[in-house]
């Protein structure tokens, strides 16, 4: 997939000749996410059962803000971008259905216990906390989740003395 115009970029001479050529067999053009919000709700249900299924909760699905926050956004990241939102509101969730407070887009959400003047280190344990709770104490779930290393994880329960 890409955003970019092929043909142009052959031209140019950035994208090989022969690999533009066996793509044009059978041209898909798909719509950025933005043009098709009606699929915002589908695509929205098919990952968070999936996340469910991994982090081994069962999901209600999502509140009617939830969803109406998820079809006014642009997503400029697309549906990778819309799969990744998903994930982190099936971690941050605190119960079974996604609520418009548990839906982060760009980091722009007020997390409960994160207050204006905290540490980095203090938010980090926040959240490490949260992350830990949602993945019921497994270390590596939790750091996927949060994109830390695994070394990251046991350093820092073991330096805050965490319980997990």
């Amino acid at each position: 997939a890409t955003n970019l115009n092929l043909e142009e970029e052959v031209q140019a001479g950035r994208f090989r000749e022969d690999l533009y050529y066996r793509l044009q067999v059978i041209p898909v053009h798909i719509p950025p996410l933005r043009e098709r919000t009606s699929d915002i709700p589908l695509l929205g249900h098919h990952f968070l059962k999936k996340c469910g299924e991994a982090l081994g909760k069962n999901f209600d699905g999502f509140s009617k803000e939830a969803l109406a926050r998820l079809s006014t956004y642009q997503w400029p990241g697309n549906v990778r971008e819309l799969e990744n939102v998903i994930e982190r509101a099936a971690v941050l969730a605190a119960g079974r259905r996604i609520e418009a407070d548990d839906i982060v887009i760009k980091g722009l959400r007020e997390v409960k216990g994160i207050e204006a003047g905290m540490t980095m280190e203090e938010v980090q344990r926040i959240l490490l906390e949260k992350t830990l709770r949602a993945c019921e104490g497994n270390k590596t779930r939790a750091a996927e989740t949060m994109d830390v290393s695994l070394s990251w994880v046991h350093y820092k329960v073991k330096e805050w003395n965490i319980d997990a």
